[in-house]
């Protein structure tokens, strides 16, 4: 009580407006704000891609925060009021729940696979090259999207690749196969998808797929295709 009432008698003895914070008081109270506002921002960023490898433009510290209080105040879409578009992901594990029913079966020529896949799947590249002995290829079109198949002697995904952001990554069985899958998002763009996935088989060759897609619903239909592979054969490492 004493304290509240020598603040008043000292603000009443100022020569100046109705009193306030002081000074020292509000650059503490805008120091506070700045930190919050830096660390949601961050956060935020970090969101949209998994990774927090693309940051979003700063705005000013108060201002953010205060868009931030009104957004948890009333409800408004953050995402739009900083104009972010924040990225639909999709889990790699486990198998999307989707409608398959549309899905038929695919052959992989010239690899001695077989998958359910959508109907927009079609084969329209076969390539097989002798180094040393034949490696295997096939590209299928998905509509705009590229799904690749190749024989590798090593695991390959998109871990390995730099212009990928991993955003989800699993092992799964498939075929009596260990399966590694990764769901990830372009670095150059935040609208491209991507799934990779490494068949390790049983004589230590790998069956590797790499595929990108304008969607998340392209991306999670290849999720569940893949897990439908079936190997007419296997192979052996290439020397």
């Amino acid at each position: 009580m004493r304290r509240r009432l020598t603040s008043w008698l000292a603000c009443a003895l100022l020569a100046t407006s109705a009193c306030g914070p002081s000074e020292r008081d509000a650059e503490r109270e805008l120091a506070q704000a700045k930190l919050v506002s830096e660390q949601l921002n961050a956060e935020f960023a970090d969101s949209v891609t998994g990774t927090g490898s693309r940051a979003l433009a700063p705005m000013p510290s108060p201002q953010y925060a205060t868009a931030v209080a009104n957004a948890l105040e009333h409800g408004v879409d953050l995402e739009a009021a900083t104009h972010a578009k924040k990225l639909e992901s999709v889990e790699a594990c486990p198998s999307p729940n989707i409608d398959a029913s549309s899905f038929r079966q695919l052959s992989i020529d010239p690899l001695p696979i077989t998958m359910n896949a959508p109907s927009n799947y079609q084969l329209r590249q076969r390539a097989t090259r002798v180094v040393g002995r034949d490696t295997m290829s096939a590209t299928v079109d998905a509509g705009i999207d590229r799904v690749w198949f190749a024989r590798s002697r090593s695991d390959l995904s998109y871990h390995d690749d730099g212009e990928w952001n991993v955003t989800s990554h699993c092992d799964d069985m498939v075929a009596g196969m260990h399966v590694h899958f990764d769901a990830a998002v372009k670095r150059a763009s935040q609208y491209r998808r991507g799934v990779s996935a490494s068949f390790r088989l049983p004589t230590g060759a790998y069956l590797v797929v790499q595929a990108e897609f304008h969607d998340a619903a392209s991306q999670a239909a290849a999720l569940y295709a893949l897990r439908t592979v079936q190997f007419r054969s296997v192979w052996s490492p290439a020397p």
